[in-house]
């Protein structure tokens, strides 16, 4: 049965620096997710978020340890979702959840709240700030039935990072109008490299959608993340963004990369 739940997606400008964001909508537990964002600057770094009550959350860019921290204003979504499972008016399944890991190394199992009809689109944000150390999250093997996921620090480091919150949400792959919202949730060939490939949308939207995403392979080792230009009405382009603490080639292969696009 189609169910009523509060989801919130805005975009905002940020740097190194934390920020407050308030929520517009109403929220008793959400799960909050903010990735990619945009490349005003070269340094590489990943979107943190802490502080994530029912009002909202903290959230800033940190760059990677080699670098010096101060990075330039940055564009980045964010969708906030009610936790739990829910399901849309034309039956797709959505599903917003937080677990704890220190796998860094390797692999953790992460079971979905109830099994999807298809495998979902999983947007992951780590929520929490409990060690200092530039950190960011792997996905692979995601099935109907669940994902595995680790951390990842820089190259140069030792493997080993504190416990740290994960949120995510998983959402099938669809498109359609929804509460006054156009979407589309979808995933890309496995054809996304170190070189910026163009993404065009499916779906017709306003100008400057919202935009999420994530690599839902693991196909190449060397940390990294997703990094966007030239977002339209149309189509967005994107990149795999290693860091290079350890050498200097950011040479990455192909990786599947999820999205979710929105506007109202």
């Amino acid at each position: 049965m189609p169910q009523s739940f509060s989801l919130e997606i805005g975009e905002i400008t940020v740097d190194h620096n934390w920020i407050r964001v308030e929520f517009q909508e109403t929220f008793e537990d959400p799960i909050v997710i903010a990735k990619s964002f945009s490349i005003n600057g070269r340094d590489p770094g990943v979107i943190r978020i802490r502080n994530v009550d029912s009002n909202g959350f903290e959230i800033r860019i940190q760059e990677w340890d080699y670098l010096n921290g101060s990075h330039t204003t940055e564009t980045v979504s964010y969708l906030a979702i009610e936790r739990g499972t829910h399901t849309l008016p034309d039956g797709t399944l959505v599903e917003a959840d937080r677990f704890e890991t220190d796998k860094t190394n390797t692999f953790d199992s992460v079971p979905f709240i109830r099994n999807f009809y298809m495998t979902p689109v999983v947007i992951t944000t780590i929520s929490s700030f409990n060690e200092n150390d530039t950190v960011t999250g792997r996905l692979r093997n995601i099935t109907p039935q669940g994902f595995e996921y680790c951390m990842q620090e820089q190259q140069l480091n030792t493997k080993i990072h504190t416990i740290e919150t994960i949120e995510y949400i998983a959402w099938e792959p669809s498109n359609g109008n929804w509460n006054g919202i156009t979407f589309e949730i979808n995933t890309t060939n496995d054809n996304v490299r170190h070189k910026f490939t163009k993404l065009e949308f499916e779906q017709s939207f306003a100008d400057n959608p919202f935009f999420l995403s994530e690599m839902q392979t693991t196909d190449g080792k060397d940390t990294a993340n997703i990094r966007w230009k030239k977002k339209s009405a149309e189509s967005i382009k994107v990149q795999i963004d290693e860091e290079q603490s350890k050498d200097a080639e950011t040479r990455h292969t192909t990786e599947v990369v999820g999205y979710m696009v929105f506007s109202y």
